[in-house]
């Protein structure tokens, strides 16, 4: 999980591999299409974590997500 799409394109067009990493969930944010059964328990599993969710769906899910 990255916010560097940018960089890393640039990167492995130009036939290197440069990693750059964001290790701490905390402020980061994952996106999530889909919150079906599978999109719910990794929300849920990710807000353990730290993450903050953000998500699309068609319905608008109640609950801690």
């Amino acid at each position: 999980m990255t916010n560097k799409i940018i960089e890393n394109y640039a990167s492995t067009k130009n036939k290197e591999w440069k990693r750059h990493y964001n290790i701490s969930p905390e402020g980061t944010t994952i996106g999530i299409i889909g919150m079906g059964h599978i999109g719910l328990e990794f929300a849920n599993l990710a807000s353990l974590i730290g993450y903050n969710i953000s998500y699309f769906s068609r319905n608008k899910k109640s609950g801690d997500v």
